[in-house]
């Protein structure tokens, strides 16, 4: 497992000052030495429409001008519950932002919905559309990486991208490399998976 960032501003990764205030990391030491504890108060979850779908989001605040945006994009089989932890911790220097892909968590699951991994990056550029301000920097899990990866192709076509900054976090850069457990593969049949990912 690992991390690959990518940044659109690399003065700033240069700037020690810059890094200490923002990331909480002062010359490979962290600086920010509260308690990390493994289990995070949840967010309050709120509900936005999407094609006429429920789709489960929380933030660690409100909107405000000054403050970016950070949205966690969560991986296959689970939901934005699994960045809960990470939102507490960055919640400080932040506004984070998380939503449940349609399908999974707190999210619609209907006969009627695409689920593809196109689709999903659709609902992630509505999202930050719509409860970013039309921009965000951005991390994708696993499943949510590859999404990631299609809103970067999408948002090279465009003057003003919106993604500010992008983060792949243990997740398949090359689709054709990405190999499923077998828990994730138990959980595409239809009946067997809604019993085993309910939340």
């Amino acid at each position: 497992a690992g991390a690959v960032c990518l940044f659109d501003e690399p003065a700033r990764r240069r700037d020690p000052e810059w890094t200490a205030k923002n990331t909480g990391v002062d010359g490979g030491r962290r600086t920010d030495t509260g308690p990390l504890t493994r289990t995070a108060p949840a967010p309050d979850y709120k509900t936005l429409a999407w094609h006429g779908h429920r789709v489960a989001w929380w933030e660690t605040r409100q909107h405000e001008a000054g403050v970016p945006s950070l949205l966690l994009l969560h991986g296959f089989p689970s939901s934005s519950r699994d960045w809960h932890h990470v939102a507490s911790v960055l919640a400080g220097r932040v506004r984070v932002v998380g939503f449940d892909f349609l399908g999974y968590g707190r999210s619609a699951k209907t006969g009627d919905a695409t689920y593809s991994v196109f689709a999903q990056a659709d609902l992630t550029a509505y999202v930050i559309d719509e409860l970013c301000g039309g921009g965000a920097m951005v991390v994708g899990h696993d499943v949510g990486g590859i999404v990631l990866q299609d809103l970067l192709d999408r948002d090279l076509s465009l003057t003003h991208g919106r993604i500010s900054q992008a983060c792949f976090v243990n997740s398949s850069v090359y689709s054709a490399l990405y190999k499923p457990t077998r828990a994730q593969k138990l959980l595409t049949i239809p009946v067997l998976g809604q019993l085993i990912g309910h939340e």
